[in-house]
């Protein structure tokens, strides 16, 4: 097994969006193997694939292994990044922060993949856009992203093909699947962020993680109007919250002070649950 997976030629056709992580997982279990025994056979590891080193790219390329640019593209590296950060489609963002333990996705675009290619465990693919933890939407199917699984080692929580083997049958029967949203002004203005089609507002002048954050700050602060704690805001329903912060960041200051003003005026009663505000 070790002398096929040096020497041959390994063609399969890449994702839309699809990471690195993702694609040479898929290649090594065309192989039958692991990602981390695929990497190490052709001297490297799937670590430094997993930070994004261009070296370790090169390195699989010396054995016939042609990573599409796309993947690349779509994939967070740390090379030319401040420590512990990361730069994903021209952002920067907090390596915890895309490097979480959980990992989500659609549903609906893997079940989609199987659909297209057929029933097997290699041809699921994990995209770049939801390692970003404020996207929260597929824009595609309007499907909410969602946990597929949770693993504390890096190196077997992005070897995608052998985690999709486990969840398989669950994405099929659609034990994931949730009620589909309408997207949201922010949560297009994002895409539009990470797909270099950004509108120009008052946020275009941050960072992106930190204007995310900032909406989803000032959100939280608005909801003072409506509940008497925002912070019991649920998380499958920070969208709302988001997007209550963006309408009014994308404004600018004096739209962001006036609401900031408004929040302090008394008078308004809290509603008793926090689902009935934001549905």
């Amino acid at each position: 097994m070790q002398n096929i997976t040096r020497s041959a030629i390994v063609n399969i056709p890449a994702k839309p969006r699809e990471t690195l992580t993702s694609f040479v997982s898929r290649l090594a279990a065309n192989f039958h193997v692991d990602a981390t025994t695929f990497s190490s056979d052709k001297e490297t590891s799937f670590q430094t694939l997993i930070a994004g080193h261009t070296e370790a790219i090169k390195t699989l390329e010396r054995f016939n292994v042609t990573i599409p640019e796309n993947v690349i593209s779509w994939s967070p590296t740390s090379e030319g990044a401040p420590k512990g950060k990361r730069l994903f489609r021209g952002h920067c963002f907090p390596t915890r922060s895309l490097q979480k333990t959980e990992i989500r996705g659609c549903p609906q675009c893997l079940r989609e993949d199987m659909e297209i290619e057929g029933y097997s465990k290699n041809v699921m693919a994990m995209r770049g856009d939801w390692l970003v933890p404020h996207v929260t939407l597929c824009l595609k199917h309007k499907h909410p992203l969602v946990t597929l699984w949770k693993e504390i080692k890096p190196t077997a929580r992005y070897d995608a093909a052998h985690q999709l083997s486990k969840v398989t049958q669950s994405i099929v029967s659609g034990q994931f699947d949730e009620q589909l949203r309408d997207e949201t002004d922010f949560d297009i203005w994002l895409d539009n962020m990470l797909t270099f089609r950004a509108e120009g507002n008052w946020l275009a002048q941050f960072p992106l993680h930190a204007a995310c954050n900032f909406c989803l700050m000032l959100g939280t602060s608005l909801l003072r109007h409506e509940m008497s704690s925002p912070s019991s805001v649920l998380p499958e329903d920070r969208w709302a919250v988001y997007q209550m912060g963006f309408d009014v960041a994308k404004r600018g200051e004096t739209a962001i002070r006036n609401a900031l003003m408004g929040v302090k005026k008394p008078g308004r009663r809290p509603p008793r649950r926090t689902q009935e505000n934001l549905s």
